[in-house]
Parts: structure tokens; sequence; C-alpha cells
């Protein structure tokens, strides 16, 4: 138990003092009251009734006794009220000059009490049964209940190598977590691929949507195209989107704050974003999608960068990746872009080729090659699995009206195009309309004839159509998604791609979040990130600074 010698100032400030000494207050200063107001009533009933002719003045000890209350209520009243005002302005001079600022240290804390476990935290069943509400960190347990913290706040865990901080916490929270009413998606940092092969079947049987990103054998791996997301936000003409992605992609591989000169990696974050544009671009216009891969990037500068081209005989060669950029139009991002390598001459420019080429390295070994070939994981349903998508006319407001008549609004950006995301349940056989809120009669309405489960692709058909009102894509994923990152501790060379994938979550989550009613995701998102001080993450006290239904 907690104790020390507590100096004899500090008591000067403990209520068995000031208590005592508020009573003494109060009764010395109503005697004081009293004395005064019966010496005046004597002074005038005697020496000033008759100035000529003054009586006898007596002064006695009962003026301290004796309380007129009845005949001068107003007196004791003022009198008591500057009473009260003394004691409580000297108590609070006592209580801050003489408290003990000694609390709350080292060394003087204790364990909860069951009792108040109890009032601070939800009891859940401790296994096997599901429950009402939704998840939580385990905080204890008593008997068949276990007691969790179901409040949206970041948790650190800190224990040495054996401690048992896996079997004593990281399993019974993905336990909770997986059995409550309101299923989270969870993300998991899995460096010996343990949780995977302990959660994976039960996960499963409780309706999770399995993901693995798979960095020891990356063959092995779910497919993850690092520039899917850039080539989904170029197709439906969201280029601030799809810039801002590119940015934080290229950020990502090339940033490093301990370096003493910036520019060589700023240049190779201007470069990369160029030519990550310009593919994305260029195969798009192609219809040839299946080439936007970092490996396309990778290899566009290995060719283009060091090759030389005779353009005309009697002039230096040229750079091949010059005259590339050159012929794009002049209102081109990914030619601004360039402008930076293009400006730079001599071993500048082959300085900042070989910084870009250094990050983009990674992306030409086979295996990480196929990996990013393609993807098979569409992280916004991580945090909202429920999606329409539309086309109207640019800027205006759309009003959407669902099968259990609740509606929802979004606006269209510049090229018309609407994605909205919602809560609503639909089935099969369900009817979906969309109208313009300011003109009604430009509407479209659309059935549900299919909805696949495990994909979340969703069929209709267009029940009434008008011209200036198209659903062009309808998403029913209801199912909670588990995805486990396998990083192996003992070669960090593929880290940043893991790096990359949380950043790359983290913006799809907060840009949903921010565009959502009530600012959080749709579907709560815990990560689990086991050994966190040795994985390249960083970054992610910006993701734990917000409040949008995300907790690490």
């Amino acid at each position: 138990m907690y104790s020390e010698k507590i100096s004899i100032k500090y008591k000067l400030a403990e209520k068995e003092v000031l208590i005592p000494l508020s009573a003494f207050l109060f009764v010395g200063m109503f005697l004081i009251a009293n004395f005064l107001l019966n010496l005046s009533l004597e002074l005038i009933e005697t020496t000033f009734s008759d100035l000529l002719h003054p009586k006898p003045f007596h002064m006695e000890v009962g003026f301290l006794f004796q309380m007129p209350i009845a005949e001068h209520p107003i007196y004791y009243m003022l009198v008591f009220l500057v009473v009260i005002g003394t004691i409580a302005r000297t108590v609070y001079k006592l209580k801050s000059s003489f408290k003990n600022l000694n609390n709350h240290q080292k060394g003087s804390s204790r364990f909860t009490t069951v009792e108040e476990l109890k009032k601070q935290y939800r009891a859940v069943p401790d296994r096997e049964e599901s429950f009402k509400g939704g998840g939580g960190v385990v905080i204890s347990r008593l008997g068949d209940k276990v007691f969790i913290d179901d409040s949206p706040v970041n948790n650190l865990i800190i224990g040495t190598t054996r401690s048992g901080k896996g079997e004593t916490f990281v399993f019974p929270t993905i336990d909770v977590y997986s059995r409550a009413e309101h299923k989270p998606s969870l993300i998991f940092n899995d460096p010996k691929g343990e949780l995977f092969s302990a959660s994976k079947d039960t996960l499963e049987e409780r309706g999770y949507h399995i993901e693995v990103l798979n960095l020891l054998t990356p063959l092995d791996s779910m497919s993850y195209n690092l520039l899917q997301l850039v080539k989904d936000a170029y197709k439906d003409g969201d280029y601030s989107t799809a810039q801002a992605l590119c940015k934080t992609l290229s950020h990502t591989l090339y940033y490093n704050p301990t370096v003493k000169d910036p520019f060589w990696q700023q240049c190779a974050m201007s470069l990369c974003n160029a030519m990550i544009l310009a593919v994305t671009d260029k195969c798009i216009a192609e219809g040839t999608e299946e080439k936007i891969t970092m490996y396309t990037v990778a290899n566009m500068l290995s060719e283009l960068g060091s090759k030389e081209v005779i353009v005309d005989p009697e002039a230096d060669p040229q750079n091949a990746l010059d005259l590339y950029f050159e012929g794009l139009p002049a209102d081109s991002v990914a030619k601004m872009q360039y402008a930076t390598s293009n400006f730079s001459k001599g071993t500048t420019r082959g300085g900042i080729f070989t910084q870009t080429m250094n990050g983009l390295s990674i992306f030409t070994f086979d295996e990480i090659a196929k990996m990013t070939a393609r993807n098979s994981v569409d992280l916004k349903r991580v945090g909202f699995g429920k999606t329409i998508k539309g086309k109207v006319a640019p800027r205006k407001r759309v009003e959407i009206i669902f099968p259990d008549g609740s509606k929802e609004s979004i606006k269209a950006d510049i090229t018309g195009r609407f994605a909205l995301d919602f809560k609503q349940v639909i089935q099969v056989g369900d009817t979906i309309q969309c109208n313009e809120k300011e003109n009604p009669q430009t509407k479209t309405s659309i059935s549900i004839t299919k909805i696949d489960e495990k994909t979340g692709h969703t069929e209709f058909k267009v029940v009434e159509e008008h011209e200036d009102m198209k659903i062009t894509k309808v998403d029913y994923f209801n199912k909670p998604v588990a995805i486990f990152m396998i990083t192996p501790d003992f070669d960090s060379s593929n880290h940043v791609i893991a790096s990359i994938f949380v950043r790359q979550l983290y913006f799809i989550l907060a840009k949903g979040a921010s565009l959502a009613r009530g600012g959080k995701c749709h579907r709560e998102v815990i990560f689990c990130l086991d050994e966190f001080g040795v994985r390249p993450y960083g970054h992610i006290r910006n993701l734990c600074g917000k409040e949008i239904g995300v907790c690490a």
C-alpha cells in the first residue's frame, strides 16, 4: 500500500482541519455580529436618546449571545452572506496554497476493484456466445464474463518476448470482436502468420471475408495492385483523387525524414508521379488496363530512361523518356510532374533517375511483380460495403429513395458522377429510385435482380430511366473483412508494400468517412498491429489521431 510521511503544512488543506476551522469561523463571526448589533442598540437607547441628559451606558457579556433576529432580519441575512463568503474564500485559499500536489504519481496507483469494473466496462460472455452491440478490447475476466472497453480509443500493449501478449490479449480480443452483433472489419499485422493460422477458420465461420497480404511467400498472397485505386479514380474521371493517391504512394516509397538534403527524394517523387499518371492515361486510352502496374512503371524508366534517340543527325541524341513526355499535351499533369527531371541535366539528372529506380526496383522481382499484377481486394469494402454509383448533370444534387422509404442525397461532381455509400438493407426484387432533388421529374428507377454475397456484385434492371439520369453500378457487400499482413521480421525489403497498403487503406477510409453522414465509417475498422514497434508504420500516428470509426 502506498504511504508516505505528509508534511504538516499539507494538513491545513485536509477536511479534518477545514471543517472545524469553518465551524469556528462561522460561530465566531456570528458572535461578533451579535455583539456589534447589541452594542449599537444600547448606544442608541442610552447615549443617543437624549444628548443633554444621556442615560448610563452598560456593556454586557450577554451582547454576544442575544440574537434579535425577528426585529432585524435584513441585518442577519447580510451577516449570513458575508460569513459564508468569507469562509468559502478562506477554505479555497487554504486548499489552493497547501494542498498536496503529489497525488496520482508513480507508486500511488492501485488495481481497479470489481465494483469499479462493473460500473466502467461492459460485461459480455467470455466465449462462443454472440452478444448485442459492438465488440471491444478485453480488460478483465470474471467468472464466465469478460469486461470490454468498447469506446473508440487506441490501446498500446507492451510486453517482453514470451510474456503472453498473444494468448492473454490478442486472441481474446479477436474472439470478442468477431462474436459481436455489429462485427467490425479487422486489419492484422501478423509477422509469423500465427494469427492467420489460428483465426482463419473461426472468422470464416462467423461470417468474415478473409484476405492475406503475404510478403513472406508473395505467390500465396492475395493480389494487390498498388495502382488499382489510381486506375479506378482515373476511369471515374476523378483526376484529383487519382493524383492524390499517386502522391501518397510515391511519398511512402521515397520519403525519409532523416535526410539532410530532401532535393533528391522530392525529385524522385515527382518523376514517379509523372510515370504513374502517364502509364495510367496511356493504358486506359488504349484499352490495356491490365498493364497499369508498378512493374510497368519500373520497366518504363528502365527502358526509356537509359535510351538515347537520334532525332536530328546534326544535333545531340535525346533521351527517350524526354521525347515521350514532350509528346504529351501541354495541360497533362504527368508532363508537369516530369518538369523537375526535365530541367535537370548531367549528373543531377542521372542522380534523379537512379534514386527513382532504386525505389521501383522492388517491383521488378518475379514474385512481387506477379503479386502486384492484379487486384483481388477492394479496400473500400473494409469500411463501406454498400455503394450506388451513377451519372447526372454536373453539380446537381441527387436524392435516392430506398425500399424502406428512407432517403439519402448526394451532390454530383463537376463531371456529373456520384457515388453514395449507404447503410440500408436491400434484397432481390427491391426497387431503388434516383431523382434530381430540384427537379423530381428527372428520375430513374432500378430493380435488384441478383446479389452475390461472396463478391458483393449486384445486378439490376432498369424499370424507369431518364436520359439525364443513369445508375451505372450497385455494390452490396454485407460481410465484415479480415485482412492479415504477413510481414516477416527477418526480411524488411518488402515492408514498404505493407506500408503503402496501410496508407492507401487509410486514405480510402478517411475520405469515405469525411463524406458520410456522422463522419464515420459505416463499418467499424479495427487495426490490431502485432509487433507494432518494429514495423514500418510510423505514419500511423495520423490514423490514431482521427475519429472516423477506426481504432488501432
